[in-house]
Order: C-alpha cells, then sequence, then structure tokens
C-alpha cells in the first residue's frame, strides 16, 4: 500500500496582535485540491493549514456543517482518507500553551498535573492560555513526536503529532473561550487579566495563635520563619484575626477602616507599622480582614451601608453581625479605604474573608426577601471584588476567603476552595480532595487555596498534606506555634519548599457527585486533642476502589535538567495493593522507566506496561520519581525536593562517556542519586566547582553534595568488559 503525508498546522488566534474578545463565529475552512492545501480562517486570519501532496485526496468537512452548538460556539470537523496514511499535524499557538485532557481523570487513573511545557502521553488536548481556546481530537490511533512545546523566537508554541488516517474520521474539536463560555466563568477574560502565577508559600498566625497574637509574637515568628524556611523559598507571613478591636465597626466617632486600624494593647503602634518590620526581616507581609461590621451606629444623618428591613431593623444574615449592602456607595465608604490603607502600609498580600456569607447570607438573602434582584446582587458582589482591586493594587496577591465564586474571576489571585481545617484527618482528607475536584481551575483562573496546612498532627498526615500542596502548586501556608517546628517537622517542610508552578493537564465541568464542606454532619470530632481515623468512611461514591479519584496524582516535569513524573499516592482512606497501567498516569507503556522513592531515598527498580503500588494505611502517602531509562547513566532524584531535580539540578548532559551535571545552590547538604547501567562500571568524579563525594551503593551511585554554593561535576564512566 502506497503511503503518504502531509503536514497540518493549527494557529490560535492571537489576541495580543487583534486586542479584545475573540468572536464566537465558526472558523472557515476552504480545500485547494490542486494545491493539496486546505486552511482554515478564523478571526480573520488563517488558523489551520493542512498540506498533502499534489494528488492526494484528503476527506474533510470544508463548510459550517461541523458548527454542533452555536453557543458556545462547538466546532467539529474530520479528516480522513480513502487509503492509509501517516499525517503529521503541527500546532502553533501564539501565546503560550500548555496539553489538556479535555476531560477529567476517573478512577484507577492519576489525575494530571504540569510543570513547564511537556507533551504528555494520552493527553488529547492543547490550551491557550493566553486565548481561552481549547483543541482536543479523537482519543486514539495519535501520537506526540515532541516532547515539550518548542517556543519560536517569535513566541509561538509549537508542538507535532502524527496521526493514522483511514476511512473511518479522525475528530478534532475547536472550542473557542473554553472557560469563558464553554464551562461558564464568565468573567474569565486571560487576555486583560491573568493571575498572580508566582508559588506562595509561607506562614499564617489563624491556625497557630487563633486570635491570641500580638506584635512580639509576630516578629518572634517572624525569627524562627527566617532561619528555618526563608532560604528554602517560603517568604510570606500573614497576620490574621487578632490584631484588631475585634468589636470593629461604625460609630459617630470612627469610620470602618479607622476601628480595624485603631492600635490595640498587642499592636501598640497600629498593623499598618507592624507590615515595615516584617519586611525588614526579610519576609513579604501578609493581612488578614473580613467583610463584617460588627459595631453600627453611625454619625447622624449619615446614609446606611447596611441592609435593613422595611421597618428600621437589621436584616439577619448569618454570620455577620450587620450585613453591608455592598452598593457603591457604602463600599467606598466602609472597606476601600481599609484595602488602600493595608496596600499602602506595605502588606502585598490581603486575605479578604466572610465572602461567601456576604455573597449568600446577605446578598442571597436580601434577594429572598424581595429588596433587590438576583442581577443586582451579582452586580453589588462583582463590585466588591474591583474595588477590592482597585484600591489594594493590581501588584497587590489577593485571596478570597472562602468558596468559589464566579463574580472574583479576573480580579483576585486565588480563592480558598476548602472548608476550615486544623489537625484532624477529615478536614485534611478534604483538602486533598477538595484540590482534586477544583484542579480544572488551577492558575488558569486562579490559584487554589486548600486553607492553612497544619502540619503538626500525625507526621504520615502532614506529610501527605505538605507532598500534595507542593506537588499541586497550591497555596502552601503553614500554620502551626513555632515550637512545632523540631528538627524532623522543619526538615519535612524544607524538603517540599519551594512550592511548585504546576498547572492542570486535564479539564472538564466541576464534579460534585462527592460531598464538599459537609464534615460538620458526619462527626462530632472538630478537635485537636481527638484527631480521629476513617471518619468520612462510607460518604464518598468512589471509596472501596484500588485507587479512587483523588487518591492518584502524576505530575509531569518539562525543565531545564530534563522530563520525568512524579507520581503522588495519597491514601484518604485505607489502599490495598494495586497495579496501576502506566497509560493511567500519562506514560507511554511501551518505554521502560526507572522508579525512585523519594521519602525513602531509594531505588525501586525498572518496570514498563505497569506499576505496582504498595497497600497504604489510611493517611499515609509515598512520591516517585519515574524516569525513562536510556540505557546511559542517569539522575534518579535527590534527598533535597519532592521533585526530584528541577529545584536542585540545572544541567544534566551525557556526552558518551562522561555525565555532566550542573547543580543550583542549596541550603543544606543533599544527596544526589545516579542510576549506573549494568553495562558501565562505578564513575570517577571530577568537580570543577563547589563540593561533592560519591560513594557506590549497587547500581546506585549516590552524590554527597555540600550546601552554600553551585556545583559543576563529571561523572566518567568506563564500559565493563562484557559490554565492549
Amino acid at each position: 500500500m502506497k503511503r503518504s503525508l502531509f503536514t497540518l498546522t493549527v494557529l490560535a488566534f492571537s489576541l495580543q496582535l487583534i486586542g479584545g474578545e475573540p468572536p464566537s463565529v465558526y472558523p472557515k475552512a476552504r480545500y485547494y485540491q490542486d494545491k493539496g492545501l486546505l486552511t482554515m480562517e478564523y478571526n480573520k486570519r488563517v488558523i489551520m493549514t493542512a498540506q498533502v501532496p499534489p494528488g492526494e485526496e484528503l476527506i474533510t468537512r470544508a463548510t459550517s456543517d461541523g458548527c454542533i452548538i452555536s453557543t458556545p460556539l462547538y466546532e467539529q470537523f474530520y479528516l480522513a482518507a480513502d487509503k492509509e496514511m501517516k499525517a503529521t499535524l503541527t500546532f502553533d499557538l501564539p501565546g503560550e500553551a500548555i496539553c489538556m485532557k479535555p476531560k477529567r481523570s476517573g478512577d484507577n487513573q492519576a489525575v494530571l498535573g504540569q510543570v513547564g511545557h511537556p507533551l504528555i502521553y494520552g493527553v488529547n488536548g492543547i490550551y491557550s492560555l493566553t486565548d481561552d481556546l481549547m483543541i482536543d481530537w479523537t482519543d486514539s490511533r495519535w501520537r506526540w513526536l515532541d516532547e515539550r512545546f518548542e517556543v519560536g523566537t517569535n513566541g509561538n508554541y509549537t508542538a507535532r503529532l502524527e496521526v493514522s488516517l483511514k476511512k473511518g474520521p479522525w475528530l478534532v474539536n475547536i472550542r473557542p473561550l473554553y472557560y469563558k463560555e464553554h464551562l461558564g466563568y464568565r468573567y474569565y477574560e486571560p487576555w486583560k487579566f491573568r493571575p498572580q502565577l508566582q508559588p506562595i508559600a509561607g506562614w499564617c498566625s489563624w491556625l497557630a495563635y487563633y486570635k491570641d497574637i500580638n506584635e512580639k509574637l509576630i516578629l518572634e515568628v517572624a525569627d524562627v520563619l527566617t532561619n528555618k524556611f526563608l532560604p528554602y523559598g517560603l517568604n510570606y507571613l500573614q497576620i490574621d484575626d487578632g490584631y484588631q478591636d475585634q468589636e470593629f465597626g461604625i460609630t459617630k466617632d470612627k469610620s470602618l477602616c479607622d476601628s480595624w486600624l485603631t492600635p490595640i494593647g498587642g499592636f501598640p503602634n497600629s498593623i499598618t507599622s507592624t507590615a515595615k518590620l516584617i519586611a525588614k526581616k526579610g519576609l513579604k507581609p501578609g493581612v488578614w480582614m473580613n467583610t463584617d461590621i460588627r459595631t453600627y451606629d453611625p454619625p447622624e444623618g449619615a446614609k446606611d451601608v447596611i441592609f435593613k428591613n422595611p421597618d428600621g431593623s437589621r436584616m439577619y444574615a448569618a454570620w455577620l453581625s450587620y450585613a453591608n449592602d455592598c452598593t457603591d456607595e457604602s463600599l467606598y465608604t466602609t472597606l476601600a479605604p481599609l484595602w488602600e490603607k493595608l496596600a499602602k502600609s506595605g502588606y502585598v498580600y490581603i486575605k479578604i474573608d466572610a465572602l461567601r456569607h456576604t455573597c449568600f447570607d446577605a446578598l442571597g438573602n436580601a434577594v429572598s426577601k424581595g429588596y433587590i434582584t438576583q442581577e443586582e446582587a451579582r452586580k453589588r458582589l462583582r463590585r466588591l471584588f474591583e474595588i477590592a482591586r482597585e484600591k489594594a493594587g493590581k501588584d497587590t496577591f489577593l485571596l478570597s476567603c472562602w468558596g468559589t465564586f464566579t463574580e472574583n474571576i479576573g480580579l483576585v489571585d486565588a480563592s480558598r476552595i476548602s472548608t476550615d481545617t486544623n489537625p484532624n484527618w477529615e478536614r485534611l482528607l478534604l483538602q486533598q480532595y477538595e484540590l482534586a475536584r477544583f484542579w480544572p481551575l488551577q492558575r488558569i483562573i486562579y490559584q487554589l487555596d486548600p486553607d492553612h496546612i497544619v502540619s503538626r498532627t500525625q507526621p504520615n498526615w502532614a506529610r501527605a498534606t505538605l507532598s500534595t500542596v507542593s506537588l499541586c502548586g497550591g497555596l502552601f501556608m503553614i500554620s502551626d506555634p513555632i515550637q512545632s517546628y523540631d528538627e524532623k517537622l522543619t526538615h519535612s517542610i524544607q524538603r517540599v519548599l519551594p512550592v511548585l508552578e504546576t498547572y492542570p493537564a486535564e479539564t472538564s465541568p466541576i464534579d460534585f457527585s462527592a460531598p464538599a464542606y459537609a464534615n460538620h454532619i458526619w462527626t462530632g470530632s472538630d478537635s485537636e486533642e481527638n484527631p480521629i481515623d476513617d471518619s468520612l468512611s462510607g460518604h464518598f461514591p468512589d471509596e472501596g476502589k484500588a485507587s479512587p479519584f483523588g487518591t492518584l496524582w502524576a505530575h509531569h516535569i518539562d525543565c531545564p535538567a530534563g522530563q520525568w513524573t512524579v507520581l503522588q499516592r495519597n491514601a484518604l482512606w485505607k489502599m490495598p495493593e494495586t497495579k496501576i497501567p502506566l497509560k493511567a498516569l500519562g506514560l507511554d507503556p511501551a518505554n521502560e522507566y526507572l522508579v525512585f522513592d523519594f521519602w525513602a531515598g531509594k531505588f525501586l527498580g525498572t518496570g514498563s506496561g505497569k506499576i505496582i503500588l504498595p497497600a497504604l494505611r489510611s493517611g499515609d502517602s509515598l512520591t516517585y520519581i519515574i524516569r525513562k531509562k536510556t540505557g546511559c547513566p542517569q539522575v534518579l532524584g535527590t534527598s533535597r525536593h519532592i521533585a526530584g531535580g528541577c529545584v536542585e539540578v540545572k544541567k544534566e548532559e551525557w556526552d558518551g562517556k562522561k555525565l555532566n551535571l550542573e547543580l543550583e545552590s542549596q541550603p543544606e547538604d543533599w544527596t544526589l542519586y545516579v542510576f549506573r547501567p549494568e553495562a558501565y562500571e562505578n564513575a570517577d568524579l571530577t568537580v570543577s566547582k563547589g563540593e561533592a563525594k560519591i560513594a557506590a551503593r549497587g547500581k546506585v551511585l549516590e552524590i554527597a553534595v555540600k550546601a552554600g554554593s553551585p556545583a559543576s561535576l563529571q561523572l566518567a564512566f568506563r564500559k565493563t568488559n562484557a559490554a565492549k
């Protein structure tokens, strides 16, 4: 059978060039048979070309017949041929793009994440972060031709795949405005605003000391953080509830802002001066506030800023004393001056709390009573976030707390997605599960905040939570009394810092078939002194399966040192031993892989096709570093960071005789693990920069690297006599 080739190029529309929101119209296809050329135009430009050799027949739609839905626009076209042929597709996307599967992982499949821009096995879609464009295709008969997106000099992201065409159709789906219209996030406009993307790691006072805080204590905490965690990448200190008069509100002689910022005993110079003291320690100051008004006795004749009933009494709103009516005038009078003052005082991170109560219990209750319309309530909530961003400034990191809101999209940098936590396992479990549930939003809509990390719990529970949040790139805010940070716990935290800049590699509408936020109704245990195990047993639909949704993660790393995968398994419940197909992790089952246990510091061997995962007790976890076996000496992992090398290893290069390594400076002595294939004898180590020693442990070479400076190493290998 004669085989022929053609190249298909898909170009996403560039809003940076055109400006504004792209139109929701279908791409127009034209097929020039004499030239063997198929083009598709969108937004006054060609977004796709398909080139086939002259004389070869390509079967495809060439009209609007492929439009399945008008709003949101869903365009589908197919490629087919009368005879079998291999086709090479090239996607060339202006603006940043990532690999994206158009559906969520299920049972016995890992939730997929990515750092960098890898092209992941089996992930049948790409997503333009700049243009909100989703392109996906039939999940069969294709393979990636490259390991990662290539970035051109023009900033375009390019990726290629090969597909086997035949008479049956191979489908391609194009969905403009994917998150905005297809998923319903109406305010999502990445051409106008993208959240701050840098990972956030810090400490919060709330679950450490609750309201029992003062400036002296905060500065003592700052000293501990600077000494133990700042060198590792934890650089935020956020002051929570307790710095202000607990009866803050509006009185005849004080505005709401003045009431919040009036000095109290523990903060004699007001919270506004504390920011500068924190910054002098080398940390970034953060602060909590909420939308409540606890005291309300305004000056005579002042316009009301709260919801009132027709009889003049205050409208009840659960969890709020007096409910701000959130009109523009009220917001500019009450909350706007506070946001502006905090930002100007040096707080670069502001956490806005009680928003779910403002949304549902205040504005929602006003709608139920007929005081305002539903559309007006949404408009007012949106204005709250708009004014917060206006007054806090474009560079201030804004955390919306708590709950996921449509109205905050495009205005805040992070949103809290999980219930209040504590050292109890039922709370820690929910943090991990909610990260999996809301995963498609991570760093696209905003950064995900699973609430503070309470690491003073049982060590295995702490490790699971610390590992998951760091690898997922969520807000990593530990919250423990400083005496909790003994040597063992401190080292566990250090080993997961810095936090990764991780994106999802799968997307779909959010699934609420499992409980959310419902821990209070299952047990009466809400105490640090009474941590419980398996308290949620029987409440999740996937429980009892070997690897139900949310228990298995595979983060695909693409960095200058190479590519590999970090597998995280969390026993949200008791987990049996299981075999997981490598394709369920986004790995090609045809390849052979090296597996390294990060926390045990142990090489587990090689394998292909499937990976065996051991049984785990509830609350236990494991972290495996999985690298494709090259047949040459190669890095396995490190003792320093949970991601397996992207923090420590700047360059790894095999030149046929030597493994050349460029290592980043680290704040502690650490070990680099190198795999030695049987065809090679143990290596001779040359250190051209830094300080390091080598020790052989069977097939594994352990390189002990000293802290404090970058290192350049060369490992010279000789082949064994049998391999020569």
